[in-house]
């Protein structure tokens, strides 16, 4: 054998250098396996990402919801405040001029107000045929409040709204002494045509009376803007017609500037209509249809004209877009999936029904002489019918307020070592988030509840005051407290200690304390509406609002205001004046509301053109079309009256907690104080309950996803 042979077989039995083969297959397998960790890893993390975005998507549509349903609470509850400005408007300022106010039939004065008993409103009927001899009228329990705004000079009450068909005085005299036309000495001839003068200018008066009672009584129902033309136009013609002629001309414009502070801001029907078309617009909002965007889309839907309808889309896509690295994921890409039924709230609007309100006003005067009528300033207590006043909105069953997404996005993956995958590998995920802990008002509003029938009315001049059946009358009235209203004796004579200045005189000041305090929330509605609290006073309590107020240009007898955007019509609506005209004959159908249709219509239609649509400071907490104002309602000024009505009315943030509890927020000092908790918060709920509360399942797999 040869050497060469032999050195090559040496060669290839010699065993050093194998080990080098054995620690690159083990080097070569734990790159791989460190690839393959980090791979993992990463696309782990890209997972997890994708589902932090997803989560913070549903987040952000929830918490859009949360507030649009917010708002809608808000402007429902005013619609309840509202009522009771008018309730104490006609209840309490439209007898004030009662002397006896509150004492009840059976009191005189000096007596004190018995417990729970209601007021009766009395009125003194000079028609009793002995009054000649006994000069004692008939004392009528009405029951039932009439309004009456005395043509008075001055601050404290007067009996021109207490007494009803008045003795003529000239009349008494002439049967009493026998004496017929032109008998009797002149002496005396002179003194009855003095008194007969004096009897026509108050003939006059009362007739002026009763055209102010019926202005107030529609400005308060129908007042639809803010201008005090009709009020002047009507002390013109009173003017014109002599019915001041008695009365200091002072007096005469005090009166008029005390009847416009009485009337002030819009009626009870339309400022209620303008908050029932926010809250229709807010619903078309929460409604609007589930999208499926890109970023492109996202761009388009920002530039379109119905841009605020998708907010809650637009704010949950950008959400989950800034929750993903652009280096990993492509933006162009990602795709969000709105997953929720079509409709997701339905309300409907809840009306009283028909009630009656009174106004004294004075028959026409009789032609010619005055002499031969036993009885002058004939009172007719007139009943006026009122049709169908929107006291708020309900949800109705079966709907539920949720918002689900399923996010899709692409993984760069030409950067990872060993990937099996070429270019980019689609990841997904989905999410459910929904409003929770408050409501928009309460499950079932009874209409019944905002009034009440009183039986037994009297006859005034012989006819019926009420011909309803059983001779019940239907009129407005609210529950405080079981078994307290605005009918009570005490809760009257409480506002009217309010009403009262520091030397014991009702003024306008006093009177609007009392109104805060009628429209201030009251134990029947704590849980069953979300109420705003006061406005905070320190420092560290600001702090801790999460509401801007807008209070800056009020005094002290104007009360703050929370503004929030909730527009009168949707976006894209060509004509408003055809839209309010549509929603008015849809919330009150029939002809015998024409007229009344007619009138809410142009006065509306006035009010949105020429002072919200330019923004002007005339209108209302200076609302505009697109954002609401509401007055909150603890006023800060507002001390809680004690004895028996004191429970009527809170005062207090701490009584009207609305949420589902409180949170604790850090003072300047270090210590903790009591935050509570208003409207609705937000929680991220399971997908598959939200599939069997109604979300879309596209893709048929939401069945088995518990996030």
């Amino acid at each position: 054998m040869s050497p060469n042979w032999n050195r090559l077989r040496d060669r290839l039995r010699n065993r050093d250098g194998q080990s080098i083969i054995l620690v690159g297959i083990m080097v070569l397998s734990f790159l791989m396996f460190f690839t393959f960790t980090v791979n993992t890893g990463l696309l782990i993390h890209a997972k997890i990402s994708v589902q932090a975005a997803a989560d913070a998507a549903a987040y952000a549509g929830a918490a859009t919801q949360a507030r649009q349903l917010n708002s809608i609470s808000y402007l429902n509850y005013d619609m309840r405040q509202q009522y009771k400005k008018f309730l104490f408007r006609y209840v309490f300022v439209g007898s004030i001029g009662n002397p006896n106010n509150p004492l009840n039939s059976n009191q005189s004065p000096g007596d004190a107000v018995s417990a729970g008993a209601q007021y009766d409103f009395p009125k003194f009927d000079f028609t009793n045929p002995s009054f000649t001899s006994t000069h004692t009228p008939i004392k009528l329990p009405l029951k039932v409040p009439v309004i009456c705004i005395p043509i008075v000079g001055g601050k404290t009450p007067d009996d021109s709204c207490l007494k009803i068909n008045i003795r003529n005085s000239a009349h008494d005299l002439t049967t009493t002494l026998g004496l017929g036309s032109g008998s009797g000495s002149a002496i005396i001839q002179t003194y009855l045509a003095g008194v007969e003068a004096m009897n026509s200018q108050l003939e006059k008066t009362c007739t002026g009376l009763g055209a102010i009672n019926k202005l107030v009584m529609n400005l308060w129902l129908f007042r639809g803007n803010t201008s005090d033309t009709p009020i002047d136009s009507m002390f013109n013609q009173l003017g014109a017609s002599g019915v001041f002629s008695g009365t200091n001309s002072s007096d005469a414009t005090k009166v008029k500037e005390e009847v416009k502070g009485l009337v002030g801001g819009l009626g009870l029907f339309p400022r209620n209509l303008l908050d029932y078309l926010r809250i229709r617009t807010l619903e078309k909002h929460l409604n609007e249809k589930p999208a499926t965007i890109t970023q492109e889309d996202a761009l388009a839907m920002e530039r379109s004209p119905r841009a605020e309808f998708h907010e809650r889309t637009l704010l949950a896509f950008k959400s989950a877009l800034s929750n993903l690295n652009a280096s990993i994921f492509d933006p162009d890409k990602v795709v969000m999936e709105e997953l929720q039924p079509s409709t997701l709230i339905k309300l409907s609007l809840v009306k009283t029904p028909s009630f009656k309100i009174f106004i004294q006003e004075a028959a026409p005067p009789p032609s010619g002489s005055t002499t031969g009528t036993p009885t002058f300033c004939n009172a007719i207590i007139t009943p006026t019918d009122v049709n169908g006043v929107p006291i708020g909105v309900q949800l109705d069953p079966g709907h539920t307020v949720m918002y689900a997404v399923r996010l899709k996005t692409f993984v760069r993956t030409r950067g990872l070592m060993f990937s099996p995958w070429s270019g980019e590998l689609e990841l997904d995920a989905v999410a459910g988030a929904k409003p929770f802990g408050s409501r928009i008002g309460p499950r079932n509003l009874n209409p019944n509840d905002y009034v009440k029938n009183i039986p037994n009315l009297p006859n005034i001049n012989g006819a019926p005051l009420c011909s309803a059946l059983n001779n019940e009358c239907t009129i407005p009235n609210l529950e405080q407290k079981p078994g307290h209203d605005f009918l009570q004796g005490t809760y009257i004579e409480a506002l009217l200690n309010l009403a009262k200045n520091s030397s014991g005189e009702v003024d306008m000041p006093s009177i609007l304390q009392a109104q805060f305090a009628a429209t201030a929330p009251n134990p029947i509605e704590v849980g069953n509406f979300n109420i705003l609290p006061p406005v905070k006073t320190s420092l560290d309590e600001k702090k801790m609002e999460f509401i801007a107020y807008f209070d800056g240009s009020f005094d002290k007898n104007t009360p703050p205001a929370h503004r929030f955007y909730a527009p009168l019509f949707p976006a894209g609506t060509a004509n408003s004046t055809t839209e309010l005209k549509s929603i008015l004959q849809q919330s009150f159908p029939g002809s015998e509301m024409q007229p009344m249709l007619n009138l809410l219509n142009s006065s509306l239609d006035d009010y949105i053109k020429n002072t919200l649509e330019p923004a002007t400071t005339a209108a209302e907490l200076q609302e505009s079309k697109t954002f609401a104002a509401v007055a909150l309602p603890i006023h800060p000024n507002l001390q809680p009256p004690k004895g028996a009505e004191a429970g009527n009315w809170l005062t207090k943030e701490a009584e009207v907690i609305s949420s589902w509890g409180p949170s604790f927020a850090r003072l300047s000092n270090g210590s903790y104080a009591f935050k509570p908790r208003f409207g609705y918060s937000v929680k991220h709920v399971a997908v598959r309950d939200l599939v069997r509360q109604g979300v879309v399942d596209t893709e048929g797999d939401l069945e088995s996803v518990g996030h």
